[in-house]
């Protein structure tokens, strides 16, 4: 009879503890991506509850080309925003998308029919030089 109790005490911790660890953690990431999007227009989405101003920069092979500072609303958890890019005459630049504590990297290229296709990049490195002050 204690064996019998024994294993189903531990039958019992086992499934109690495999059900604890299924739930799925409270969806607290940060969530940025280049959405598809009709030809010569950029669509970005920000995901980020904690977050109240992103900044979104554009770099060509020169260098920076635009930036814009998003302000998100005390009700609001993001955004989507496109942008208008049928004046850049590059096939290629660079999107960094950042906000207080990260930023995220999309190279984007355009094909013969002005469609995007963006991927997310880890090497990013900006071509304008830097600068340094004391």
């Amino acid at each position: 009879m204690k064996t019998q109790v024994k294993i189903f005490a531990t039958l019992f911790l086992m499934i109690t503890s495999l059900a604890a660890f299924s739930v799925d953690p409270p969806n607290t990431e940060k969530n940025v991506q280049v959405l598809p999007a009709e030809a010569g227009t950029l669509k970005i989405l920000y995901i980020n509850p904690d977050e109240k101003q992103v900044t979104v920069r554009i770099y060509n092979e020169q260098g920076l080309v635009f930036k814009d500072l998003v302000k998100i609303k005390d009700n609001e958890k993001g955004f989507i925003k496109r942008y208008d890019i049928t004046s850049m005459k590059c096939d290629e630049f660079w999107v960094e998308i950042g906000d207080s504590d990260m930023a995220s990297k999309f190279r984007v290229k355009k094909d013969a029919d002005g469609n995007l296709w963006a991927t997310y990049w880890d090497d990013f490195s900006q071509h304008s030089p830097a600068v340094a002050a004391n």
